[in-house]
């Protein structure tokens, strides 16, 4: 599935371009609209290991992720205040 931003012609949102058993189409997330499509050329998104990059770098299969961030849920304690206030 690949998502294509302000794309739609019916009302500028968002188009997500899928495929089912009947072929290849692309919906609107905001509006519902849909249309099928009749040929879809799939382009490899990053190239083979060992061929050169853009720039002459070339592709090891390294991954570079960003910064780590913190991640924690709120206590029980917490979560029963809140359950209590909103009651």
């Amino acid at each position: 599935m690949a998502i294509r931003l302000k794309s739609c012609p019916k009302c500028g949102g968002d188009v997500r371009i899928d495929r089912d058993e009947y072929g290849w189409f692309e919906q609107c997330i905001q509006c519902g609209y849909e249309r099928d499509l009749e040929t879809i050329v799939v382009k490899p998104q990053h190239p083979q290991r060992g061929e050169p990059q853009k720039g002459g770098n070339w592709h090891h299969g390294n991954v570079e992720l960003g910064p780590i961030v913190p991640f924690s849920l709120p206590s029980e304690d917490l979560r029963k205040e809140k359950r209590a206030r909103t009651a």
